[in-house]
């Protein structure tokens, strides 16, 4: 990416402080993004946020409701919570809506190799 123009950092949220650590602590430095919010329902990484806020000078908003959470202004959300806290696929979804899904601009961004963290879910330039 050109950092010589003015680009917007996209904002985005993690949902699950304590498998989503690794991603938090890259988004804080990332010249690109910005860590918007993060939801978690253990209280302790309530006191982790505030910390890094405090450290870095930044505004990270903290929520325990997810739906509170998903009405934060984001641009993506990154899911590092358990694949078995994960909402069931609905009922007649396949592989060829997902590609469907794809084609109309919904895509993943895949973590690097060895990568610890779950797929981020963003629209991809057309």
């Amino acid at each position: 990416m050109n950092h010589d123009c003015q680009t917007k950092k996209i904002k985005i949220g993690v949902f699950g402080a304590g498998r989503g650590m690794t991603m938090i602590n890259g988004l804080l430095n990332n010249p690109d993004a910005e860590l918007a919010a993060i939801c978690d329902y253990y209280a302790p990484f309530e006191k982790r946020v505030k910390k890094i806020n405090k450290q870095t000078g930044t505004k990270i908003s903290f929520y325990h409701d997810f739906d509170k959470f998903m009405n934060h202004d984001m641009d993506a959300v990154v899911l590092a919570n358990y694949a078995s806290e994960h909402a069931p696929m609905p009922s007649g979804f396949s592989i060829q809506d997902a590609t469907s899904c794809s084609r109309q601009g919904f895509g993943s961004l895949h973590p690097p190799r060895g990568a610890r963290h779950s797929r981020v879910g963003l629209p991809e330039s057309r």
